[in-house]
C-alpha cells in the first residue's frame, strides 16, 4: 500500500512540476521577444513595451494599427504641435506644409507689364508667415484676378463718363462743335508745347481730363492765344484761303490724324496754322 501511496504522490509531483516549468516557460517567452531588439536601438524601446505589456509582437502591432486608425492617418503624415514661441519646430512645420525654402522659389503669377517688385514683396510675406507655395500662388492669382477686374471696371467708369461729358458738350456747341472743338484743341497742343510735353503726353493730358473737359478748357485758352495773336494767320497771314477752306483743311487733317497718317505734332501744327481762321467759318 505505501508503495502504492508513494507512487501516486510521485506522480502528482510530476504534474505539479511540469505545470511549473511551464509557467516559467511563459515568462520567459514574454519576456524574450522584446529583448531580441537589436543593441543599436535605443534602449527606452525595450522599457517602452515593457511597460505596455505587449504579450509578443502581434500584441505590439495590434496596438500600432488601432492607435492609427484612432489617428486617422499613418505616423509621416501626422504633425505634431509645437508651442507658440518656438520658431525654430514652426519653421519644420511650415517646411512640412510645403513652405518653399527661400521666398523667391514661390513664383508668384504676374499680370501683363507687371515688373514684379511687388510680387517679390509679397513672396517675403508669405514666407515669413509659412504659407505653402500652392496656397501663395493661388492667392497672388486671385489677386491679381481681382485688380485687373477692379482696373478695367475704373476704366469703364471713366469712359463712360467722359462720353457723357463730350455728348453734352456737343450738345451745348451745337453747330459750333467743330469749331470750337478745333480751337480747343488748338489751345492743347499751343501750351503743351510751350510746356515741353510730347504728343504721348498731350494724349496723356486728354484721357486724364475727358475730351468733353480738355475741350472746353483749352477752347478758352485758344481763344485767348487767338485774341492775343500768337497765331500766324489770324490777320490772314499770306495762307490764301477763306475760312470755309481752312475749315475743310482742318477736317481732312483731322481725319489723317485718327487714320494714323498725321503725328500729333503734325496735326497740331496744321491746328496752328488754320485753326484761327477755320473758327471765323460760319
Amino acid at each position: 500500500m505505501m508503495t502504492d501511496q508513494t507512487q501516486q504522490g510521485g506522480n502528482n509531483g510530476g504534474q505539479g512540476g511540469s505545470a511549473g516549468g511551464q509557467g516559467a516557460g511563459d515568462g520567459q517567452g514574454s519576456a524574450a521577444w522584446y529583448g531580441e531588439i537589436p543593441a543599436d536601438r535605443p534602449a527606452e524601446f525595450r522599457e517602452w513595451v515593457g511597460n505596455k505589456g505587449f504579450k509578443d509582437p502581434l500584441s505590439a502591432l495590434e496596438s500600432y494599427h488601432n492607435a492609427e486608425k484612432l489617428i486617422g492617418a499613418p505616423a509621416d503624415q501626422v504633425i505634431k504641435l509645437p508651442k507658440a514661441d518656438d520658431q525654430a519646430a514652426w519653421d519644420q512645420v511650415w517646411n512640412r506644409l510645403g513652405r518653399p525654402e527661400t521666398p523667391d522659389a514661390y513664383e508668384l503669377p504676374l499680370t501683363e507689364g507687371d515688373s514684379g517688385e511687388f510680387a517679390k514683396t509679397a513672396a517675403g510675406w508669405f514666407h515669413k508667415a509659412g504659407v505653402p507655395k500652392a496656397a501663395a500662388q493661388s492667392v497672388a492669382k486671385a489677386w491679381n484676378d481681382h485688380m485687373v477686374q477692379l482696373v478695367t471696371a475704373q476704366a469703364n467708369e471713366a469712359k463712360t463718363k467722359a462720353d457723357g461729358e463730350l455728348a453734352a458738350l456737343k450738345t451745348e456747341w451745337g453747330n459750333d462743335f467743330d469749331k470750337n472743338a478745333e480751337v480747343g484743341r488748338r489751345g492743347l497742343a499751343e501750351y503743351g508745347r510751350k510746356a515741353g510735353l510730347d504728343d504721348a503726353d498731350l494724349n496723356a493730358v486728354e484721357q486724364a481730363l475727358g475730351s468733353g473737359k480738355m475741350l472746353r478748357m483749352f477752347h478758352t485758352l485758344g481763344l485767348t492765344l487767338g485774341e492775343h495773336g500768337f497765331v500766324a494767320g489770324e490777320q490772314g497771314g499770306g495762307l490764301g484761303v477763306s475760312p470755309q477752306q481752312a475749315r475743310q483743311k482742318l477736317d481732312d487733317a483731322r481725319k489723317q490724324r485718327i487714320e494714323g497718317k498725321l503725328t500729333e505734332s503734325e496735326f497740331a501744327r496744321l491746328m496752328d496754322q488754320y485753326g484761327p481762321l477755320a473758327a471765323k467759318a460760319a
